[in-house]
């Protein structure tokens, strides 16, 4: 077991730990029940308003520190308020009040409502169309600024929300467990079946998420419904909106973070949650109670994959395989019996940018931060948002409620969605028994000061998912990990190449191993040189890296198919070819690793630290192929000596224009035979069947989802607008791989269409369309490129 002295510390959060902030109580100047807290964002910035009993309104600038009180015109005690981007708004209460605002919630005017029920919610949907929701199964619509109520229920109707996918749908909850659904925009309505006859206080809008009496906690899918445990039978009224974490509050001070109870140290009853920024968070009560932290702590940094016999760790940092507490080896195999065959790995990248070389590293630590790059700026590290997310299949958590993608109303991270056409919604795409995503950059220059020689970053994004299976038996000591990799730089990388450094260890003693290389299958290993380990025993195993996808390079030939598996789903690129396996060079614990820069450029690109080609011994021939030899058959260059042994794994040399992405995919394989040198043998038995189920999409595993569509063409690529944010207009460009009729249209926040670009059969080849907002109100939208069957999408931001 090797063990490391660091010289710097890591704040690293375990997926089971639960922060405990420090609240803060916040002088509010009422003692009035206090119901909503709400943000409202505008062009003139953001501000949190709060609405209570006895027409309280309050009001404080985005730090929520001090408030003031703002005339109602109402006595009437306010349940929900909601405020548009362009300063109009509503607040609702008992005995059928509504209260209307212009200008962002300084003046208040009646309005009427036509009802004498209390009013529990109001949703405003766009720009002409807002929907609210009280007691005696009362619903209202405004119209032509008129409100028009009606009838769906005999109990009291307490939230609801409303798909943006699927415009027609709304759900309602409401008292004795009531779910009422409409697929028509309230022409006609059905019960679902709730299994509670608890109240239910709220529901999320987007995630349909539901809480309520006695801790209950329900996920509405479509027209099925799904228990969530909470850990507490409190009676629970806030939920923070989507896009966040999971906050809950409830009665006797209960505050739920991520499924985990936080010590509030208070009784109060609490009736609403938000987080304003990443440690930032406000909850409001009876009595006047207005709580404040600012040291949420919600970012967990690592998480461990283990649904198989493998049990390993992955930090959003890029690094892999080493415990992030203890810094020791984290790759477990068998699990549960502590012996450790990995001890630290991670990916490195290089190029050549400007006539400079510019390289990034994940050695013992990392060059790569949480987060993403936009514009050349790097944003996201801190954020909770950028965090790795876990996805247990056939199982409803934070987790997958939380799948950071836009069209799930999350983070704009892109995790892979499908949509299911059973509940006619989108859902996260589960690869396997567990799934990991997370998102990392290069691009935080203070980070490129340890290993590279502080070049400057390449501004580069990777998207990681990671996955693995509990069944067949075959699959059982295999990972697969997908990287995307992403130039979001405006220089074109040359010479660019993707690499994998490991360190393994073989079980406590780290002196007694060897590296190899099988060119045939793409597999680089380490195996043990003796036969009988300290830790493993007799026939130690051996562990590797197979490629199952290497970089792709464009031949423009129709006959040259690469395809990617999202899970079940075969996703194919046309006119392409992989490039393979590019280089496998190994190093000795001799001091002769690479110390800067250049000497780790050279490493990347299958060369020795001066940068002279390798020559191998046996044929004389200059390799990239270090210990390329077959221990098996003895033949060939075998590694001579037993050492403590590290090996790079790459690809390349590349091209990479502003925007490209290549994608590998790599499998981590373990497996023990009948000696140490027969180990290498079923070893590359493992890696042959991690390729053969990858080939086959995991089609014969029992697992994931088969969509209605397994082939999904990339036969298009729609990349960011650019500027963004931008006043008062931007650019879309789009690649064309084959000729098809493509429609480009521009959406609001609400769903509506506000512009259709283009609606036209196009050929192959590179198209940039401008669009001018100059008519539109600052905001979010949504620009999607629809190409024959298929569909992408990304969000933009217009600033004026």
């Amino acid at each position: 077991m090797k063990i490391l002295t660091v010289i710097f510390l890591l704040s690293i959060l375990s997926n089971h730990s639960i922060s405990q902030p420090v609240w803060n109580y916040l002088n509010s100047g009422t003692t009035n029940h206090l119901n909503r807290i709400y943000t409202k964002s505008n062009v003139a910035g953001q501000s949190l308003l709060i609405v209570g009993d006895n027409g309280t309104i309050l009001r404080s600038n985005f730090t929520g520190l001090i408030w003031e009180t703002i005339n109602s015109n109402t006595s009437s005690d306010l349940r929900s308020i909601e405020i548009d981007a362009n300063d109009k708004g509503y607040a609702v209460g008992s005995n059928g009040t509504i209260i209307k605002t212009i200008d962002g919630g300084s003046s208040w005017a009646p309005m009427q409502s036509n009802t004498l029920n209390n009013i529990n919610e109001i949703r405003i949907l766009n720009d002409s169309t807002s929907i609210a929701v009280g007691d005696n199964g009362t619903f209202l619509i405004l119209v032509d600024d008129l409100w028009i109520t009606s009838q769906i229920d005999t109990t009291d109707l307490n939230s609801f929300s409303y798909s943006y996918l699927s415009p027609n749908r709304m759900t309602v909850v409401g008292d004795y467990g009531t779910i009422l659904q409409t697929t028509n925009s309230g022409t006609n309505w059905s019960h679902l079946n709730s299994n509670t006859v608890n109240n239910l206080n709220h529901i999320s809008m987007s995630d349909n998420f539901v809480i309520g009496n006695n801790g209950t906690a329900l996920q509405v899918n479509g027209s099925s419904v799904n228990v969530i445990n909470t850990g507490t039978l409190n009676n629970l009224y806030g939920k923070s909106p989507p896009g966040y974490l999971n906050l809950i509050c409830g009665a006797d001070g209960t505050v739920i973070k991520d499924w985990g109870l936080l010590n509030t140290n208070f009784n109060w009853k609490l009736n609403s949650i938000i987080q304003t920024r990443y440690d930032n968070c406000f909850i409001t009560g009876d009595d006047g109670i207005i709580l404040y932290t600012n040291t949420l702590n919600v970012t967990p940094k690592a998480k461990q994959l283990n649904s198989n016999y493998i049990s390993t760790w992955f930090t959003n940092d890029g690094s892999f395989n080493r415990n992030p507490s203890s810094f020791n080896a984290g790759f477990e195999w068998p699990k549960g019996e502590n012996k450790f065959a990995r001890y630290a790995s991670g990916p490195l990248l290089g190029a050549i940018v400007n006539g400079d070389t510019l390289v990034t590293v994940c050695l013992y630590g990392s060059e790569y931060l949480p987060g993403y790059t936009d514009g050349g700026i790097p944003h996201g590290n801190g954020n909770a948002e950028y965090k790795i997310y876990k996805l247990t299949y056939n199982q409803i958590d934070s987790e997958r409620l939380k799948w950071p993608n836009v069209l799930l109303g999350n983070s704009d991270q892109g995790a892979p969605v499908y949509f299911d056409s059973s509940t006619m919604t989108l859902k996260p795409v589960d690869y396997g028994n567990q799934t990991m995503f997370y998102s990392f950059t290069d691009s935080y220059p203070e980070s490129h000061n340890q290993y590279s020689g502080e070049t400057s970053p390449l501004k580069a994004d990777i998207k990681q998912i990671n996955w693995s299976f509990n069944q067949p038996e075959e699959l059982k000591n295999i990972i697969y990990q997908e990287y995307r990799i992403i130039n979001r730089s405006s220089d074109v990388w040359t010479n660019a190449y993707i690499n994998l450094f490991t360190d393994d260890d073989i079980g406590f003693s780290s002196s007694d191993e060897k590296t190899g290389v099988d060119t045939s299958i793409s597999l680089s290993y380490t195996y043990n040189g003796v036969n009988e380990d300290y830790t493993y025993g007799f026939a130690p195993p051996a562990v590797g890296f197979v490629v199952i996808r290497s970089p792709v390079f464009f031949t423009g030939n129709i006959s040259d198919t690469v395809f990617y598996c999202e899970g079940k789903r075969k996703k194919i690129r046309t006119g392409y070819k992989e490039t393979g396996l590019g280089s496998t060079v190994s190093y000795r614990d001799d001091g002769l690793l690479p110390r800067n820069y250049a000497e780790n450029y050279h490493a990347i690109r299958g060369l020795q630290n001066n940068g002279t080609q390798y020559i191998n011994p046996v044929t004389g021939l200059p390799t990239k192929f270090v210990y390329s030899g077959d221990p098996v058959t003895g033949t060939g260059w075998i590694n001579p000596g037993n050492n403590d042994v590290r090996f790079y794994q790459g690809f390349g040399p590349l091209n990479m224009n502003p925007g490209d992405t290549q994608v590998i995919v790599i499998a981590q394989v373990i497996a023990r035979g009948s000696s140490n040198i027969n180990s290498i043998t079923k070893l590359r038995e493992t890696s042959q069947i991690a390729k053969n189920f990858y080939n086959d999409c995991f089609s014969s595993v029992v697992i994931g989802i088969n969509n209605t569509s397994s082939i999904v063409p990339e036969d298009f690529i729609l990349n960011q607008n650019f500027p963004n944010p931008f006043n008062p207009s931007t650019e879309i460009k789009y690649e064309m791989r084959a000729p098809n009729f493509v429609s480009l249209i521009i959406f609001d926040v609400t769903g509506k269409e506000v512009a259709k670009l283009v609606n036209e059969k196009q050929i192959a080849g590179e198209y940039t369309v401008r669009f001018d907002g100059s008519n539109l109100p600052s905001g979010i939208y949504f620009y999607k490129i629809i190409v024959g069957k298929n569909v992408a999408s990304k969000k933009m931001m217009l600033i004026k």
